[in-house]
């Protein structure tokens, strides 16, 4: 019964037995043998003599059935136990976890709770998992020797205990282990039964993708006859992503339900009587869900509205399920208000029925609305209501926990609360996929990379986006920042004007073109590069291009109450009348930005600016414009690892003579290289990686018209940039 801590493996390992091994593999060891000395020994006497990739191979393979553990444990543990006692270890073994009912109903007796307790008291390789002994298992190695020897000489009855496991979890509710022993039994009927029931109850991509793989490993005879299970099976494939495929047994299902009167057709084998009243409900739905994904607002549309003709019950699932879609495509054709509306009313009324998972889902569409709106405080409210719920639930956490703290991480990064973002964020990734909802990496990506180049680390910022385009999957929430135009941000942050004309050029944009929202971001794109064109060409039709779009922009988004997307535009123009030095016209725009921005609490979508910002900044602070809150973010420029701090008095920033200036973040490094500093330490001091540091560098040589760090250093005291 002895064990060893994992400090006392590593030492026995590597010092009594002379083995080389990695932490991990000591861990893994450790962990696999749950410290016991005799497990340790046989492994490491097994790893004798062995090279570095066999070792690799025997750690990561190390279970039970090996066989120097199974021949001990057959002769050691079982052989020495008298025939009832082996049997009883034998059946049980099939369980995870061991109970005396459970084990009762697998045995056909009623009294294993004896036995288990004397199972603990002779060290049987049983481990209690509750303080009242009502709970127990065996130890992992002991677990596999079980397996394994009652697989060898009593395979029939090892289905039939899988059998009665089943029926007993069924009879408890405890359907996902009901469905792992009827699977196992090769009970596919009344496994495919157990699916269709606890289709609903496993929401996210980790427990949907668990469930396909359940539904797999069915006999395809025995789905083709059961159109709740072809459609459940089409909604789970759909909702991964795989609209083809899943649109293919979502027909199939279909086609019973044209064919089929009722349920008792004897062709076809309904196990869920209600999923099956509920079907044509549920293929609208799937209707208007492929045609969202695919761009088709009107079919979407009509299908929803066909699905809640189909769904009186104010609680249907698939009449919320429209609902939602409606909710979408109102956020598509830019109405944030009716599409806030649907969802906070789903949310709240999910809430109240205690549907918690609905509940964090439509709370999270309604956060997104309110910060498109331009309402943070109101966003903020929301996540953190769902999340207090969410963490009361206890873990594990409920899925889209994940979401509700990335969430709460963007918010306080827009707010300039960098400590408060990098540790929620930090949560979100430790809960990971597991409780995210659908396309959580691709969020999760998305937010990285937004950090990323804000922070002016552009490779990690394009690395970001490109793994965001990697595990993207198909759904029908609209792509309202298209990827090509967020890495054409990067580039303009870079300064790589040329790579984001290209940009431009590929995507057809143009300023002239009608509008509408799910272009806004790339016509806003559009706008920020005929900005940057202008400084560096100074031709005025650029900027003209640039101020006729924003205009535009500005009225439809100022009719829609979109008061995120006014900000940007208001930005946008302040920034490009400043760029042709028309002070007084930059004016007007930045004031009514910062009367809606300052209530909410804004402070990256001025810092983000740089420069032109913070002089646009100072020249409204001498005119007594928002004095205190132009201070907040003023001194935020120096908290942002590149610009420096300033107050409203000072004159003016580095006013550079340069045709191409020098972006903050190259100013930034020209500093360093001036103070001495070498690329790797550059890099390590601003947190971000070498090849950015070299990036920048050359960028700066290039605009200084120099090709050494002495020159450069030289240039830039001359030109007083330094």
């Amino acid at each position: 019964d002895l064990r060893f801590t994992e400090a006392e493996a590593a030492q026995f390992l590597q010092q009594s037995m002379g083995l080389t091994l990695s932490p991990d593999q000591i861990a893994a060891l450790e962990s696999r043998t749950e410290g016991w000395i005799a497990g340790l020994q046989m492994a490491a006497i097994a790893l004798q003599n062995r090279n570095e990739s066999d070792v690799e191979r025997f750690v990561a393979g190390f279970t039970g059935s090996h066989r120097f553990v199974l021949d001990y444990l057959v002769e050691e543990a079982l052989f020495q136990q008298p025939e009832p006692v082996q049997s009883f270890l034998l059946a049980t073994s099939i369980l995870d976890r061991l109970s005396g009912s459970l084990c009762d109903a697998v045995m056909g007796t009623a009294d294993s709770q004896i036995m288990l307790e004397r199972l603990e008291r002779d060290n049987l390789f049983v481990v209690p998992l509750d303080d009242e002994r009502r709970w127990y298992r065996y130890h992992h190695l002991f677990a596999g020797m079980l397996r394994g020897y009652a697989q060898a000489k009593r395979p029939y009855q090892v289905a039939e205990w899988h059998k009665q496991a089943g029926e007993w979890f069924a009879r408890h509710e405890l359907l996902p282990d009901a469905v792992r022993h009827a699977l196992a039994a090769k009970d596919f009927a009344q496994a495919a039964d157990l699916l269709e029931k606890i289709r609903f109850s496993m929401e996210g991509p980790y427990q949907i993708s668990a469930w396909l793989n359940w539904v797999k490993s069915l006999p395809e005879e025995i789905i083709r006859i059961r159109p709740v299970l072809l459609a459940d099976y089409g909604w789970a494939l759909i909702e991964l992503g795989e609209m083809t495929d899943g649109a293919t047994f979502m027909q199939e299902a279909e086609q019973w339900l044209t064919a089929s009167e009722s349920e008792s057709d004897p062709k076809m084998v309904v196990g869920d009587k209600q999923q099956w009243q509920t079907l044509p409900a549920s293929l609208a739905v799937a209707r208007a869900y492929h045609a969202l994904a695919q761009g088709d607002v009107v079919s979407a549309t009509e299908q929803a509205q066909r699905a809640l003709d189909l769904s009186q019950n104010e609680v249907h699932q698939w009449r919320r399920a429209a609902l939602a879609l409606l909710g979408i495509t109102r956020w598509i054709n830019g109405d944030l208000h009716a599409s806030a509306q649907v969802f906070g009313t789903l949310a709240q009324n999910s809430v109240k029925a205690g549907r918690l998972i609905d509940a964090i889902g439509t709370a999270h569409m309604w956060a997104e609305m309110q910060v498109a709106a331009g309402q943070l405080d109101q966003a903020a409210q929301t996540t953190e209501e769902l999340l207090r719920l969410a963490t009361d639930a206890g873990e594990p956490f409920p899925v889209g926990t994940s979401d509700l703290y990335r969430m709460l991480a963007v918010l306080a990064w827009v707010r300039g609360e960098k400590e408060t973002a990098v540790q929620q964020l930090a949560r979100a990734t430790t809960l990971g996929e597991q409780a995210g909802m659908t396309n959580w990496a691709y969020r999760l990506a998305l937010t990285q990379a937004f950090i990323a180049r804000e922070q002016g680390d552009f490779d990690a910022a394009l690395a970001h986006l490109a793994e965001a385009e990697r595990v993207y999957i198909d759904d029908p929430i609209p792509l309202i920042r298209p990827l090509a135009a967020q890495r054409a941000r990067v580039w303009l942050a870079q300064g790589n004007v040329a790579q984001a004309s290209r940009w431009a050029e590929t995507e057809g944009i143009s300023a002239d073109e009608p509008l509408n929202y799910l272009r806004e971001f790339e016509h806003l794109t559009l706008a920020r590069l005929r900005i940057a064109q202008f400084r560096q060409n100074g031709e005025a039709h650029v900027l003209d291009e640039a101020l006729t779009l924003l205009n535009r922009l500005l009225e439809t988004a100022v009719a829609q109450n979109r008061n995120g997307s006014v900000l940007e535009i208001l930005i946008l123009q302040a920034l490009a009348h400043a760029a042709q030095n028309d002070t007084p016209a930059a004016l007007l725009p930045l004031q009514r930005a910062l009367t809606l921005a300052e209530p909410q609490g804004y402070v990256r979508l001025f810092v983000n600016e740089g420069q032109p910002m913070a002089r646009l900044l100072q020249e409204a602070a001498k005119r007594e414009i928002a004095v205190a809150y132009i201070s907040q973010l003023l001194a935020a420029f120096g908290q942002d690892g590149g610009e420096t701090a300033v107050s409203p008095n000072q004159s003016t920033l580095i006013d550079q003579p340069l045709v191409d200036p020098l972006s903050d973040r190259e100013l930034e490094i020209l500093a360093l290289i001036a103070a001495g500093l070498k690329n790797k330490e550059i890099a390590e001091q601003l947190f971000i990686s070498y090849n950015t540091v070299l990036y920048h560098t050359k960028n700066i040589y290039s605009k200084l018209g120099v090709n050494k760090r002495a020159l450069a250093i030289a240039k830039a005291r001359e030109m007083g940039l330094i």
